[in-house]
């Protein structure tokens, strides 16, 4: 299904390379076959072999250096923080004391505010450098190129990496755009192929886990023109105007939802604070606000992301909020539909309808869709296919 050659420093120095074939499987480590190490000469011959090439080469995408702006809005900067403020943590504790003296000297002098202040923005500022590298080393010499039906992507500075997909694979798109990549208009395009899973299916552990991104954080302009190269269509990738909404039901499904959190977190802390601690109502009050003016926020705008669109060629999926993932996938590769309808879905007028697939992570869902909407879209998208339920439920 897939070819990915790799070639760490060392392995660059003694000609060698690890060959990663994937296959049919999407889940677990059966899904590839691991040559390694391999001379480099006949890792590209058998990739030739098994991936055969033609003579015109088109790209269709580069990295650009300035996209590295990118890298410090992902998770791995707060992942980091977390993982240096742990390892000072382990370190002060066999000190107890003296490590508290130590700061208590320091705060004397400086104030505790400068103290809090520096363990916050050393370790970001390390989470951030670590980021900046490692999307570096992950991501510099990008290129994202079409052969002859077959997708190939390069990439890495020490660990060279290549990964090619055959277009007959290649069922559709996923544009995945972290919080804080979308605030700056950013976004990463990812491959729906068979035999190659979804990033956010993978545990880290599989080599191949990387081969579906096509093309790393970027600015979403540039991400939907390459996409729409990759898929060899204008569909309406990136464009919300052509997509169509939600109904507010689904916004007062989500509302709802925060205010079951309030209530839940007033019903534990306001006995505690009402027994046991009288002086510390404003921290429960306080709680209160916080998490209905975030889950409010969160809601809206998981709400407004909603949204679905079908082409000639094409269903188009979006939503989620702390990643908004658009899925682009080829209608002839939908295999069928789940339809689903809660208690408090059908009081709504509301329906989620899944189109499963066997590419990516095996389905395309559709969130919260008035139910007129979900029923005629997955009528619409594989005419025929659901035409005898309909008459049965109509029935």
């Amino acid at each position: 299904r897939a070819i990915d050659l790799s070639s760490g420093p060392v392995q660059r120095l003694l000609g060698l390379a690890s060959v990663h074939i994937g296959t049919a499987e999407q889940t677990g480590s059966d899904g590839s076959a691991v040559l390694t190490p391999v001379p480099r000469d006949e890792a590209k011959w058998l990739q030739a072999e098994l991936l055969p090439r033609g003579g015109v080469v088109t790209t269709l995408g580069r990295f650009e250096p300035s996209w590295l702006r990118y890298a410090p809005l992902s998770w791995v900067p707060v992942a980091v923080a977390a993982g240096v403020l742990g390892v000072l943590a382990q370190f002060a504790e066999p000190f107890g004391e003296l490590a508290w003296r130590f700061a208590s000297d320091a705060a004397a002098v400086i104030g505790w505010w400068l103290i809090v202040g520096a363990l916050v923005a050393v370790p970001l500022i390390i989470g951030v450098i670590t980021s900046i590298v490692i999307h570096t080393e992950l991501w510099w010499n990008h290129r994202l190129e079409r052969d002859s039906g077959t997708i190939r992507v390069r990439r890495g500075l020490l660990t060279t990496r290549t990964v090619s997909l055959p277009e007959e694979r290649l069922r559709g798109v996923r544009v995945a755009e972290p919080l804080g990549i979308r605030l700056v208009r950013g976004a990463q395009l990812e491959a729906l192929a068979i035999g190659l899973k979804n990033q956010g299916s993978s545990d880290g552990n599989d080599e191949l886990s990387q081969s579906n991104v096509l093309l790393p954080y970027a600015p979403r302009a540039t991400v939907a023109e390459i996409a729409a190269r990759v898929l060899m269509s204008d569909a309406p990738v990136l464009n919300p105007e052509r997509l169509t909404p939600h109904p507010k039901g689904a916004l007062r499904r989500r509302l709802l939802r925060v205010l079951w959190v309030v209530l839940g977190w007033l019903a534990i802390t306001a006995p505690v604070a009402w027994l046991w601690l009288p002086g510390w109502w404003w921290a429960v009050v306080v709680g209160a606000l916080v998490i209905a003016g975030s889950g409010v926020g969160m809601a809206w705008d998981l709400w407004r992301n909603l949204g679905h669109a079908l082409d000639e060629r094409h269903l188009v999926t979006r939503s989620g909020t702390l990643q908004r993932i658009t899925d682009v996938l080829e209608r002839d590769a939908i295999i069928g539909w789940n339809l689903r309808q809660s208690v408090f879905q059908r009081r709504r007028g509301l329906i989620t309808v899944v189109a499963t697939t066997g590419a990516g992570s095996g389905a395309c869902t559709v969130l919260d869709a008035a139910t007129d909407d979900g029923v005629a879209l997955a009528d619409a998208a594989t005419p025929g296919l659901l035409t005898p339920f309909l008459k049965a439920g109509s029935g």
